[in-house]
């Protein structure tokens, strides 16, 4: 296949693109760039905006140790640290909080190996009220249904003291490293949670132990079941894991009269929910650090 240019160069797109045909060389098929639907994320409380938006957003000055940063700069280090890897931005969505004081963002990755059935994305957050970290995790998100999650191994915070511009680069540039070495691994385990059979009863088992885990308030566990058992995307009407990982993802998507820091909880869960599917289906990987520090971070 004959891929883009600019997507070889790694060349930003600053704006939301709509699906685009492009010919491929194999039998003339044609293929699509494929965008998430973020507009899921960031609905309720908040405002939603562009990254020229938040490049127009003042910045507080430094007080004592504490040493904010523009929320555009982390965006910035961010795709800059893509640019090696041959990565890039083509789809992104932002959200203010707090009349501006806390941001947070999604942002699709592409490179020149696609997969049909997700894409990487990115999760920024950023504070100027001192009441969370900057932090960038780094998940994927599924096609269909625009459904994400998050591996708590790549959740990466850092507190705004006054090294905070030296460090953070290098802490993104190692995240977005680990990116680059699990792209094709997840295509591999996605196919194994697709081979991997879940009977009724070992659905309802497993959809206990999430709850247990806090992958889901307990009190929403009969949605996750609902939609387990009735999926209204049809692609997910097969009994295995991926179905099963996916019903649990819909459920967990923002509600409409969420604020926009619960963007920064899907991290959290979605590690945990990771680890449950992981050992179900018997892949051995690393267990992820998962920051069980970031809901209290959030807590009004």
């Amino acid at each position: 296949m004959d891929y883009p240019y600019n997507l070889l160069c790694g060349e930003s797109l600053k704006q939301t693109k709509k699906l685009e045909p492009r010919e491929s060389n194999n039998n003339n098929r044609i293929e699509y760039n494929m965008n998430l639907n973020f507009e899921l994320y960031v609905g309720g409380k908040g405002t939603k905006c562009d990254r020229n938006q938040l490049a127009d957003l003042p910045t507080p000055a430094p007080i004592g140790r504490w040493s904010p940063i523009p929320h555009v700069t982390l965006v910035n280090e961010l795709e800059k640290a893509l640019l090696p890897f041959n990565m890039r931005v083509s789809n992104e969505v932002f959200k203010l909080d707090k009349g501006g004081a806390r941001m947070f963002g999604l942002l699709q990755i592409e490179n020149c190996n696609n997969n049909p059935d997700f894409s990487f994305v990115a999760g920024v957050r950023n504070s100027h009220d001192k009441m969370i970290r900057a932090g960038v995790a780094i998940g994927e998100g599924t096609f269909v249904c625009s459904n994400l999650r998050f591996s708590g191994e790549i959740v990466i915070g850092r507190k705004h003291t006054k090294e905070i511009l030296n460090e953070l680069p290098d802490l993104i540039t190692g995240a977005v490293g680990k990116l680059s070495e699990g792209w094709s691994k997840q295509a591999d385990i996605i196919q194994k949670y697709k081979e991997v059979e879940v009977t009724p009863l070992a659905g309802r088992n497993l959809l206990v132990e999430c709850a247990k885990q806090l992958v889901f308030p307990r009190t929403q566990y009969m949605d996750v079941l609902e939609e387990f058992e009735s999926p209204r995307h049809p692609e997910f009407k097969d009994r295995n894991l991926w179905s099963l990982m996916n019903a649990v993802t819909e459920v967990l998507k923002p509600r409409e009269n969420s604020s926009g820091s619960t963007l920064w909880v899907l991290p959290a869960r979605t590690a945990r929910l990771n680890i449950i599917c992981n050992e179900f289906a018997g892949i051995s990987a690393f267990a992820p650090e998962i920051p069980i520090d970031v809901e209290t971070e959030l807590a009004e």
